[in-house]
């Protein structure tokens, strides 16, 4: 039982000397640390929020919304400075952009994007100058829905279907004309 009691006594004067040692080191730095831990983060904040306001971002010219059913379409974006400058298209499957790929880099305004499957699209464009980049742009919604089996065999059928008669009425045509005028022998 003396044991436990003088342990236990080392142990709490041990803790309370660590506790107001510690304490002491605390507000001795109070002043001074957390400004210093907090300083590189605002600094890092304010250079990149004023590089990010030093060039406009692009806007879409096309409808915030757009559908095709075809699989192709056209994609077109404004930008206010006429310097040359060079832009980045994303894609994504979702308006999170959690996976986008970047489909297009280069100077041109405007992409034809061709062989897209049935879906929901997210595209969004940002211009970069050397090292600075704007903000994205508001993102594009495009639905892709491509006309249905059935559909695409009916407008086959009647393409056929104009086709057969034309070359009927082209071959009529050509046997009208030899029997009113029949070749004659020379």
């Amino acid at each position: 039982m003396m044991t436990t009691q003088t342990t236990r006594g080392r142990y709490l004067r041990y803790y309370t000397r660590r506790v107001s040692c510690m304490r002491m080191m605390t507000l001795s730095k109070c002043t001074i640390l957390p400004f210093l831990k907090v300083l590189p983060i605002v600094l890092c904040l304010m250079y990149n929020i004023s590089s990010a306001q030093d060039i406009p971002a692009p806007v879409f010219v096309n409808e915030p919304e757009l559908s095709s059913n075809s699989g192709y379409l056209s994609l077109n974006w404004d930008y206010s400075d006429s310097v040359d400058i060079a832009f980045v298209l994303e894609v994504s499957g979702d308006s999170l952009f959690k996976e986008a790929r970047v489909i297009y880099e280069g100077p041109d305004r405007a992409t034809f994007i061709s062989g897209l499957e049935d879906g929901k699209y997210f595209y969004r464009v940002q211009a970069v100058d050397g090292n600075q980049r704007s903000s994205w742009s508001a993102m594009t919604r495009v639905v892709i829905e491509h006309h249905s089996l059935p559909f695409a065999l009916f407008l086959f059928a009647v393409g056929m279907t104009v086709f057969a008669a034309t070359v009927g009425i082209i071959v009529q045509g050509n046997r009208q004309i030899e029997t009113t005028n029949p070749k004659h022998p020379s």
